[in-house]
């Protein structure tokens, strides 16, 4: 029987990413100080500027991170969302408008469950996984509750069944990715062979570091997959 509230923290993600243009922004700006006006203070003004978010990070988290509440119905569920202060809101999504569903981690402070709406639209939410108040529970709970709840669903002989995709780093596209960035790697080693270059740049240690978290990330998430299916 699948539990028919959960609580817990979300965060809106993709808000986040505006603070990328900022750091490009006031990076940029101090770069070209450097290179046209030799103006020390200002150089270190406008980096410390381009830094704050960083600084500031478990703030700028905070703002962005809401309330959430999920509510199980038979045949649709409920996201509750609201912040301190303000007024909360309710949507509530029939589930057999839902196409596909997808559980991604990007980082170990998110997991992510998206939804592919049969309108061409998505339902994502970012859920974070610290626990902030007792009463919250693990994300991975949430993640399981969702789709123990689809799979109830998908029993039902007469529905269209709901389909759980891979994510990008299980899917064969993540795959042939992989297998793309290590046949590069060792094509540039080759090219070092052959032009008997005697030390080997750092840049290639670090693209082989990174192949193999991303070997790690593909088998985490291809275990997930295979255990959910």
């Amino acid at each position: 029987m699948t539990k028919t509230e959960f609580v817990s923290y979300s965060i809106n993600r993709l808000k986040l990413l505006y603070l990328f243009p900022y750091i490009l922004l006031w990076g940029g700006v101090g770069i070209l100080l450097m290179l046209y006006y030799n103006n020390r203070f200002l150089e270190i003004a406008c980096f410390l500027v381009m830094f704050l978010p960083l600084i500031l990070l478990k703030k700028i988290f905070q703002i962005f991170t809401f309330y959430l509440k999920i509510q199980f119905n038979p045949n649709s569920f409920s996201i509750t969302t609201y912040r301190i202060n303000k007024n909360e809101q309710t949507n509530v999504y029939d589930i057999s408008d839902i196409l596909s569903y997808q559980v991604i981690f990007p980082n170990r402070r998110f997991q992510e469950i998206v939804f592919n709406m049969k309108s061409g639209s998505h339902l994502r939410l970012s859920l974070l996984c610290e626990k902030n108040e007792k009463e919250n529970i693990d994300t991975s709970e949430i993640i399981i509750g969702f789709h123990e709840f689809i799979k109830q669903y998908n029993a039902v002989e007469f529905s269209e069944k709901i389909t759980l995709l891979p994510s990008f780093y299980a899917s064969k596209i993540g795959l042939f990715s992989i297998i793309f960035l290590f046949s590069l790697f060792i094509a540039a080693i080759i090219l070092h062979i052959i032009y008997d270059v005697k030390t080997l740049p750092i840049t290639l240690f670090l693209i082989f570091l990174l192949i193999i978290r991303i070997i790690l990330k593909r088998k985490k998430e291809l275990d997930f997959y295979n255990k959910m299916k």
